[in-house]
């Protein structure tokens, strides 16, 4: 995807081509909406508010928008009537109207014209109101504007639909928000109670650990929800009922988190599934969309984890400033856990191959990032960043990865690189690694490397200091440059075994030889992707900066061997064999020893918490470490 400008400017003019991408801009419109009367509920996704604005990335251009009432979740609507469509804009428009459609690029089933449209919200009157047929729905309009489509509030998958007259691309995986589109429903003063489970997030513990099942539920009801009662039921165990109080408002989503009431006294991947069985005390009679399946991962060993974020960027994006200073806030706050790396589109900086594999698999717009290659997690590299981050923080992992290296030689035109994994598992496996090089410090004086600033004078609020720099920034310095990635998606072959053994490492040496585009060999790191290729999601990673020559296992260098304590395991890190281990207590009374040793780790769960000494011993000598449980 190349010159992405370029091809709005086509799309919109021949109307031929699919739509892709699109420019985004935070805005804050609040809400002008009209209260509804006791017979009428508002069905949508979003907030009140208008929080973004997306649009075509060069000039005005028509553009349609819609969500979906679909018959597999909202079949209770059927026989209902909408009487109006309430539509929230980003931004002035032209040629504005609101339709009903039973496919997003059928013929429309209802519509009314408003002509032109201030930005804020507006609630259109059907000429009569729409009855709503059983089946799929699409409740939507049609605009011309730049940046004019606004969204804000929670996401949701039936909530992102963008496109023109002959098709339609969902862009829930963007995380924008749900789209800033209304229906109001006269229920005729019927109550009627329903909730959907919109999601069941997987579940991950260890042996004997307690934990809660978490997910998300839809309130399709015309009452207020207060409590619910579900069963949920763990691989072959018997069904255990629960009932937690809430407060969820009609139409509204809302998160649940409740505790397992038993624990799980061995390793697996078990199915894990959860039933709504009565809502306000009473039955639930409406049960098509009550029961969801997910997984509970109970695991024995579990490893120190760091985060990649791939970023999407570019110097012509001018709302990529903000991608900037996202990126650079969470390297700072969290500099051990998170790895930036920044995936420029377009420019100077652009490595060809990573750059169109991520543009077709996950980037739609810019700025934008993806954690940890998972399409649940895409989003904004300012505004969802952090919350992404923790989200897989949370999750533990069974591999372990140490990477270690620097230049083969004096004339650091190439690189020797050596990775140790580690998992806390025995058996078949299907992983592998990728490298990323990447530079910091990155900057030029030819007009390429200048970057567009969409903050400049403050007019679209502070960003980072960068509302106090010009419109076109002359003088860039760009971090977490990527300059080169060494097998993207599919992993290098053999690099992982098809077989491992639990807490045994595996070795993977690997050279790569710098690009020319590298500026500075000084200013070099390497990330190393440890990627499920049964997913293409990245399970850890780690990184290193490459500073001096590799010695291999010659000599040790300080940062050959690191020790830790993480989930009540002695962790060691060692390039060499280790060949005894030593712990001992702040007053000096040796608690923990191994001769010959055979593992790199030990479990120390009878130890209390403090700072402990260790020392470990190699064919290099002894280290001496401090360490915390």
């Amino acid at each position: 995807m190349k010159k992405i400008f370029i091809l709005f400017a086509c799309l919109f003019t021949i109307c031929s081509a699919n739509i892709s991408a699109f420019e985004s801009s935070p805005v804050k419109i609040s809400s002008n909406l009209n209260a509804t009367t006791d017979n009428e509920i508002v069905f949508g996704f979003c907030s009140d508010d208008i929080s973004l604005g997306i649009g075509a990335t060069s000039g005005a251009a028509e553009v349609s928008a819609a969500i979906a009432m679909s018959d597999a979740r909202f079949r209770v609507f059927a026989g209902k009537e909408i009487s109006k469509i309430r539509i929230g804009l980003a931004a002035n428009c032209t040629g504005v109207s609101v339709w009903i459609r039973s496919s997003l690029t059928g013929e429309n089933l209802v519509s009314k014209e408003v002509e032109d449209a201030n930005s804020g919200w507006h609630e259109v009157t059907l000429d009569e109101p729409f009855v709503i047929p059983s089946g799929d729905i699409y409740i939507g309009y049609t605009a011309t504007g730049k940046l004019q489509i606004g969204f804000s509030g929670d996401i949701d998958e039936d909530a992102a639909w963008l496109g023109n007259s002959s098709s339609f691309d969902n862009y829930a995986d963007q995380k924008w928000g749900s789209l800033c589109i209304q229906a109001v429903i006269d229920t005729k003063g019927i109550p009627f109670m329903d909730v959907n489970l919109v999601s069941l997030i997987n579940s991950y513990t260890a042996i004997n650990e307690p934990f809660n099942i978490k997910g998300v539920m839809h309130n399709i009801s015309s009452e207020e929800i207060t409590s619910v009662k579900v069963a949920y039921k763990i691989g072959e165990e018997s069904p255990v009922e629960y009932t937690f109080t809430t407060s969820i408002a009609p139409l509204k989503v809302a998160s649940f988190e409740i505790p397992a009431r038993q624990l799980v006294a061995k390793t697996g991947i078990f199915t894990l599934s959860l039933t709504i069985l009565e809502i306000n005390g009473q039955p639930d009679t409406i049960v098509f969309n009550n029961t969801l399946s997910g997984t509970l991962n109970v695991f024995k060993y579990t490893f120190p984890k760091k985060i990649v974020v791939e970023e999407g960027t570019g110097t012509w994006c001018m709302w990529c400033t903000r991608g900037i200073v996202g990126m650079a806030m969470m390297k700072e706050k969290y500099p051990e856990t998170f790895i930036g790396i920044a995936v420029h589109n377009d420019d100077v900086m652009t490595v060809t191959q990573y750059d169109n594999a991520m543009t077709s698999r996950f980037f739609k717009g810019f700025p934008i990032m993806v954690v940890n290659r998972k399409k649940s997690l895409i989003g904004d590299p300012y505004f969802d960043a952090e919350n992404f981050y923790n989200l897989e923080m949370d999750i533990p992992t069974q591999i372990g990865v140490k990477l270690n290296g620097g230049f083969t030689n004096e004339d650091k035109k190439t690189l020797t690189l050596k990775t140790y994994v580690t998992f806390g598992y025995s058996g078949d496996v299907n992983f592998k690694l990728a490298y990323v090089l990447i530079e910091n410090g990155v900057t030029g004086t030819e007009s390429a490397f200048w970057q567009q600033n969409a903050y400049a004078g403050g007019y679209n609020g502070e960003m980072g200091g960068y509302e106090r720099k010009p419109s076109i920034i002359k003088n860039q310095v760009y971090n977490d440059v990527a300059r080169g990635i060494y097998s993207l998606f599919t992993g290098i072959t053999n690099s992982i075994p098809a077989q491992v053994t639990e807490l045994t490492p595996v070795e993977h040496n690997y050279k790569l030889t710098l690009p020319s585009s590298v500026q500075n060999k000084d200013s070099l790191e390497v990330a190393v992707l440890v990627l499920n290729f049964a997913t293409g999601e990245i399970a850890n990673a780690d990184k290193i900066e490459i500073k001096s020559i590799y010695t291999g296992i010659s000599e040790v260098e300080p940062a050959s061997i690191s020790a830790f304590i993480h989930n009540d395991l002695l962790q060691i890190q060692s390039e060499l064999p280790v060949q005894g281990v030593e712990l001992y207590g702040v007053s000096g009374q040796k608690v923990f020893a191994v001769n010959q040793a055979k593992s790199n780790i030990y479990p120390v769960n009878n130890l209390s918490q403090g700072v402990y000494i260790v020392k470990i011993k190699t064919a290099a000598g002894e280290k001496v470490f401090k360490v915390i449980k």
